[in-house]
């Protein structure tokens, strides 16, 4: 997260955001304040999901993202320029993610899984549990790249590859039963390169998992 060094003039706007997608019509979000304009452009006003933590669990509900705009001392070079983006949920300490247009959801409580530590390195592995059953979701190098592999039972999903990284990196950042239908859904942090940073979002189908939305952030 970028510290700011140089006083600022803001002003505040409820509005909503076009994020990456990889499934048509969805989105994927997330609360922070060192976003740009081209990550978190200003669009249409709306709501969004929200998953956050509850009692041990987690819960999906409707809420409204607030964006603050302000001068970004660290890419801004006119003064009158205004790129940062500040990323708000207002009544939520903490927010897990915001997505929009993924189907299935529905207000309420979340069977959330429990995750194992991970070990530093793109080898690692994390044990999932949940009511739904055990998965492990490994890290597997190969060549110059790596890829996460999700394994319950005998079926294996590649959630992610590259054929090459700089300094790549991947963690779970949360699992459960995100559109109760009784599988496993994933959102997981994985990426290429150590500057840019992608959070993806998985959810189950007959077939498997599949990769329904991304959010990207380029650090400078």
């Amino acid at each position: 997260m970028r510290m700011l060094v140089c006083g600022m003039c803001h002003m505040t706007i409820a509005i909503s955001l076009a994020a990456q997608t990889v499934e048509p019509g969805a989105t994927l979000l997330f609360v922070g304040e060192e976003f740009t304009s081209e990550e978190v452009p200003p669009t249409a006003a709306g709501e969004w999901w929200v998953l956050y933590p509850a009692g041990g669990s987690s819960r999906l509900a409707r809420a409204t993202v607030v964006i603050d705009v302000f001068h970004d001392p660290c890419v801004d070079e006119a003064p009158t320029k205004a790129s940062g983006r500040r990323v708000e949920v207002p009544g939520y300490d903490s927010v897990i993610a915001l997505m929009r247009g993924v189907p299935g959801l529905a207000p309420g409580p979340i069977a959330s899984a429990s995750l194992s530590p991970m070990r530093a390195g793109l080898a690692g592995a994390v044990e999932v549990v949940w009511s739904g059953g055990r998965s492990v979701i490994n890290g597997v190098t190969a060549g110059d790249g790596y890829r996460v592999v999700l394994l319950t039972g005998t079926s294996a999903d590649t959630l992610y590859s590259t054929e090459w990284q700089d300094e790549g990196s991947w963690r779970v950042r949360w699992a459960g039963d995100l559109n109760r239908d009784g599988r496993l859904d994933v959102l997981l942090d994985a990426t290429h390169k150590y500057s840019v940073a992608t959070q993806r979002l998985f959810l189950s189908a007959a077939e498997g998992l599949h990769e329904v939305a991304t959010f990207t952030h380029t650090a400078y």
